[in-house]
């Protein structure tokens, strides 16, 4: 393990060191660099100057806090048939395909894998195959995930802050809030693929129902800033409040 150029926290520089082991970089840093007792390294960026490449990491100023789903919705959701939420689900990833072509073709050969994402406080899954003819997603429970070629579980707050843009993804992997297993670069692709579209869940629901859904558009947006302030959880982009 060697020192490799400094970090960046709360406008201090300090000391850290970096170990590769196949494609991930673990990054540890000095109990004394941190005296308001937070360790965790965020954000791992590369910058480039005069041919060199520095490492530096960001650190947040404080841990970030993923909100759980509450557990009374928890309990509701647990007997609930599962089909309607993936009829509905399936119709909004065709109208994203048909509505934003170069959203799934983007993933290139990563576009016929299949993307298990475990929401770990939710009692279902969702097993995405985001092919760019025709994309599927299925809901399933947990048990009954079946095959897979990648997998991302986390907390559902964590996983939707991500796709919404609420919460950085890098810091999200570096703190293990979400976790991934398989094809690593499948992920990357689909979580810059997503990053880039901007996406907004409700917008494209939205979209996918046609003109009914105009008015169900009108009548969330006017609920889920009230509904996010009280659970925590974005449930929309921020920018369309």
């Amino acid at each position: 393990m060697a020192a490799i150029k400094c970090g960046i926290v709360r406008g201090t520089v300090i000391p850290f060191y970096a170990k590769q082991r196949l494609r991930r970089i673990s990054l540890t840093a000095p109990s004394c660099a941190f005296p308001w007792g937070h360790k965790t390294l965020g954000t791992l960026r590369w910058r480039k100057d005069a041919a060199l490449f520095s490492l530096y990491a960001v650190v947040m100023n404080d841990a970030t806090t993923i909100p759980a789903v509450p557990s009374a919705v928890r309990l509701l959701l647990r007997p609930l048939p599962l089909f309607p939420l993936g009829l509905l689900l399936q119709r909004v990833v065709e109208s994203m395909g048909r509505r934003r072509p170069g959203l799934f073709a983007r993933l290139g050969i990563y576009a016929e894998k299949v993307f298990l994402v475990d929401p770990t406080d939710l009692p279902f899954v969702f097993r995405l195959n985001p092919r760019p003819v025709r994309p599927t997603i299925e809901v399933r429970r947990r048990e009954e995930s079946s095959t897979w070629d990648a997998r991302i579980a986390g907390p559902f707050g964590a996983l939707i802050g991500m796709i919404h843009g609420a919460v950085d993804g890098d810091a999200l992997f570096f703190s293990r809030d979400i976790v991934i297993e398989g094809d690593t670069e499948a992920v990357l692709a689909l979580r810059n693929a997503l990053d880039d579209a901007e996406i907004d869940l409700v917008a494209e629901t939205a979209a996918a129902l046609g003109p009914t859904g105009e008015g169900i558009e009108r009548i969330a947006r006017g609920l889920l800033p009230a509904a996010s302030h009280l659970t925590g959880l974005a449930l929309t982009r921020a920018d369309r409040y």
